[in-house]
C-alpha cells in the first residue's frame, strides 16, 4: 500500500481540485496503509473476546474509541489542526482500541495463550474450509462499507463524498446499536444445537425478529424522517443537506441490512455458512455492475441504489429462504 499511494495522481484520480489537499494526499494515503497493516493483528482481539463469550469488550471499546475520537475533533477544531492529523486520528484510533483489548485478553488469559506444559493444539479438522467460506462475505461487507464513498469520488467528485459519509454515520450507529443487540445469539445458537435444545433456537430467532422489525425498522424510518433536522443539530446550519432521495435510498439500505441479521446470524450459529458466501458473492458482483452504471447517469443516489440492488435481489432473500430451510431441519436430522 505505501509504494502505491505514493506512485499515483491521486488528486486527479478522485478530481479533488484544493492545491492544499493534493500536497498532503501521499502522506495521508501512507498513514492510511500503515494503519490497516497495523489493523490486521490486532483486529483478531475482538473475535477472540466474542469468542471467550465477553461481547461487552468490544462494544466497551467501540463505544470508547467514539468518544475519544469526537474528543480529538473537538480538540483538532480548535487548534486548526492541519487536514493530515485529522486522517491521522480517523486511522489510528481503531488500533489502539483493540490493541487495547488485546492487551486486557492476554493479561487475563497469560501472556502466551498456553498453559505450562500442555500440548500444542491441533487445527480443528474442517476449520480450514469454514473460515473460507466464513471469509467470502465478511469480505463482502468491508466491500460495501469501502467502495461507495470511493466510486461517489471517482464518478461525481469529492464534494458529494461528504453527505454520503453524514448519511453512513447516521445510519450505521443504527445497524451498530442492532448488531450489539442481536450479535449474541449468535454462540447461543450454536450451543444450543451442541445441547439439542432445538425449541429455544425456533424461540429465540423468532424472538430476533420482534426486536428488529418492532425496534430498528421503525426507528430507521424515524431517522430518515428527522435526518436534516439532525443533521443540522450535529454539524450545524451551515452544513450541506443530502438530497432526500439520498436520505430514503440510504435508510431503505440500512433497513435491508438489519432485516438480513437475524437469519444470517442463524445460519452462522448452525454452521450453515457456505450459502451465505456463495449468495453474498453473487450479490456484490452484481451490485458493483449496477453501481457502476446508475452511478454514471444518476450520481450519489444511483451508487447507493447499485449497492443496494445486488442484496435486494439475491443476497437477502436467499438468506432468508435458507434460514427457514434449516430452521425447518431442526430435530429432523
Amino acid at each position: 500500500g505505501v509504494p502505491t499511494a505514493r506512485s499515483f495522481d491521486w488528486g486527479r484520480i478522485f478530481h479533488v481540485t484544493d492545491p492544499n489537499l493534493i500536497r498532503q494526499l501521499p502522506d495521508a494515503l501512507t498513514m492510511l496503509a500503515v494503519a490497516c497493516g497495523l489493523a490486521l493483528p490486532v483486529s483478531l482481539a475482538p473475535s477472540l473476546a466474542s469468542a471467550l463469550q465477553r461481547p461487552w469488550l468490544p462494544n466497551a471499546g467501540t463505544a470508547a474509541g467514539g468518544v475519544a475520537l469526537l474528543a480529538s475533533v473537538v480538540l483538532a477544531a480548535n487548534n486548526d489542526a492541519a487536514w493530515l492529523v485529522w486522517i491521522g486520528v480517523i486511522v489510528t484510533l481503531p488500533v489502539i482500541i483493540n490493541a487495547g483489548i488485546g492487551i486486557y485478553l492476554l493479561r487475563d488469559l497469560g501472556w502466551s495463550l498456553r498453559s505450562p506444559g500442555t500440548e500444542p493444539v491441533r487445527w480443528p479438522p474442517g476449520l480450514g474450509k469454514l473460515s473460507f467460506w466464513f471469509f467470502i462475505p465478511q469480505a463482502g461487507a468491508q466491500f460495501a462499507q469501502t467502495v461507495p464513498p470511493m466510486a461517489i469520488a471517482l464518478l461525481v467528485g469529492p464534494e458529494a463524498v461528504a453527505g454520503f459519509n453524514l448519511l453512513q454515520r447516521l445510519f450505521g450507529l443504527i445497524g451498530q446499536v442492532h448488531w450489539m443487540v442481536v450479535a449474541a445469539w449468535w454462540p447461543a445458537y450454536a450451543e444450543a444445537k451442541a445441547r439439542r435444545d432445538y425449541s429455544w433456537i425456533k424461540s429465540s430467532h423468532q424472538r430476533s425478529w420482534w426486536v428488529t422489525l418492532g425496534i430498528f425498522v421503525p426507528g430507521t424510518i424515524a431517522a430518515a424522517l428527522l435526518t436534516p433536522w439532525l443533521i443540522q443539530f450535529w454539524v450545524g446550519t451551515t452544513a450541506i443537506q443530502p438530497a432526500t432521495t439520498l436520505i430514503w435510498l440510504m435508510a431503505a439500505w440500512q433497513i435491508f441490512q438489519v432485516i438480513g441479521q437475524p437469519p444470517a446470524l442463524l445460519l452462522n450459529g448452525l454452521g450453515q455458512i457456505k450459502g451465505v458466501a456463495i449468495y453474498s458473492t453473487i450479490g456484490h458482483l452484481l451490485s458493483l455492475t449496477a453501481l457502476a452504471w446508475l452511478g454514471r447517469s444518476w450520481g450519489a443516489e444511483g451508487i447507493v441504489a447499485g449497492m443496494m440492488l445486488g442484496y435486494v435481489l439475491v443476497g437477502l432473500p436467499c438468506v432468508l429462504i435458507d434460514s427457514l430451510t434449516h430452521l425447518r431441519k431442526l430435530g429432523r436430522e
